[in-house]
């Protein structure tokens, strides 16, 4: 009994040091591009409940939304839940898990992967979209239908050790002071752009068709359990579309009638660029992110919208 009982802490011990050295290699060798790739895991350092408007979405959502602006200068308790390159799929599992420490009254869905196919999402960018979401069931189940249900694909997301192994000849001792340092969470999510580039807005060239075709079965999906479970859980979901420069009249047509059709409230803030003050020459940061002076804008805009529509 003696001998079994020692084998078996030696097997217990030899998995905990196992996990400590893997969880270790993975924290170090996780590429650190800049704050906005876990300004989302903020979510966790919040009181519960302590949110009223939940912003969800790609970096288009958290280059628009200053959610620190909000809650400071309206009183508007808000928060930017986003990723880079996160598609409507990833923002349904995205919400179930702000859902487990929230309870927003409004929840705004950024819709500018609107015509993005779930296939076409690189590695490297589906491994930076999940980075500020916790290992939960909710993150399985996300990274398992966006992968057509590839087991080995889940495994090698779910552990970024497996993407980003071969760091270990580049990896720097940022990687390791990296941990030390205590992040910024006081925006709230939101990740403000200081560069500025003169940009041409397709949206403003009434001619411009859409070439990214119709909706997509997955966007369909995903958006209708978005606002399935936003009504199981007694929130109000507002779809919007941030300015960018890319966008035209024909991708904002199709969006329309779907977002009629469906019954969804749906915000087209590129109908809105003289009304909140937009400068193409310098409220941009590339042809999809607005800047900081854009990010303003597009901010006060949206607050006058959630006071005129709803209380707090």
């Amino acid at each position: 009994m003696k001998k079994v009982l020692n084998t078996g802490c030696k097997i217990i011990s030899f998995v905990l040091v196992f996990c400590l050295i893997f969880a270790g290699l993975q924290a170090v060798l996780i590429p650190k591009l800049d704050n906005s790739v876990v300004m989302g895991s903020a979510l966790y350092e919040l009181e519960e409940n302590s949110i009223d408007v939940l912003f969800l979405g790609s970096s288009q959502m958290y280059c628009t939304v200053d959610a620190q602006k909000l809650t400071e200068n309206y009183g508007i308790k808000a928060f930017d839940f986003g990723a880079a390159s996160q598609c409507l799929t990833s923002t349904y599992y995205y919400l179930q898990e702000a859902l487990k420490v929230q309870n927003p009254k409004v929840v705004m869905v950024e819709v500018g992967s609107f015509f993005e196919k779930n296939s076409e999402i690189t590695d490297r960018t589906f491994a930076f979209t999940y980075v500020p979401m916790k290992l939960t069931i909710e993150k399985l189940k996300s990274m398992y239908t966006i992968l057509d249900g590839d087991a080995k694909k889940v495994l090698k997301f779910a552990f970024p050790l497996f993407e980003y192994h071969t760091r270990w000849n580049i990896a720097e001792s940022e990687d390791i002071t990296y941990y030390f340092k205590k992040l910024d969470y006081s925006t709230r999510g939101y990740y403000g752009r200081e560069h500025i580039k003169a940009v041409q807005m397709a949206y403003l060239d009434s001619a411009a068709e859409s070439n990214r075709g119709g909706v997509l079965p997955e966007t369909d999906k995903a958006i209708s359990e978005i606002a399935e479970l936003c009504d199981e859980n007694g929130c109000i979901v507002v779809f919007f579309k941030s300015p960018m420069a890319e966008w035209t009249k024909g991708d904002s047509k199709t969006v329309k009638e779907y977002m009629l059709g469906n019954h969804y409230k749906f915000i087209e803030m590129n109908d809105f660029i003289d009304e909140m003050g937009i400068d193409t020459q310098t409220d941009f940061y590339d042809e999809q992110h607005l800047c900081v002076e854009g990010a303003e804008k597009a901010t006060d805009f949206i607050a006058e919208y959630l006071k005129e529509n709803y209380s707090f």
